[in-house]
């Protein structure tokens, strides 16, 4: 059971790592366009997908993290490598919150400017 657990723990991990480095690249992509018009509609798509996946990531660590326990610590001297896990899972769910968080931030930002473009300011 322990093993299933620390295979289903690497597989985890793994796509956490890949959808991140996606959905920073992706992200950093969405920022470089000046202006609401000059966002690419495909980008966008994709990266509202991979937002999703990290919120789904974020669940399945936080299931992860419940099942594995917090070890004893008889059980942390025999077994390190469930504690290296669960190292490596509370980094995987700070990466993906810091994630989510620079979505959000982008997402106030595009609406900040969809509205200053929206009602320009009159002078008359």
């Amino acid at each position: 059971m322990a093993l299933q657990l620390q295979q289903e723990v690497i597989s985890t991990l793994k796509k956490v790592d890949g959808d991140i480095r996606r959905f920073a690249a992706c992200l950093d992509k969405a920022k470089m366009s000046k202006t609401v018009e000059d966002t690419d509609i495909e980008n966008s798509e994709e990266l509202q997908t991979l937002n999703n996946q990290l919120r789904q990531h974020r669940d399945e660590v936080r299931k992860l993290m419940t099942s594995s326990g917090t070890p004893t610590q008889k059980k942390m001297k025999k077994d390190v490598n469930a504690s290296n896990a669960s190292k490596k899972l509370a980094d995987a769910r700070q990466r993906i919150e810091h994630e989510l968080r620079r979505f959000q931030e982008y997402e106030s930002c595009l609406a900040t400017k969809a509205i200053s473009v929206a009602s320009p300011t009159s002078t008359g």
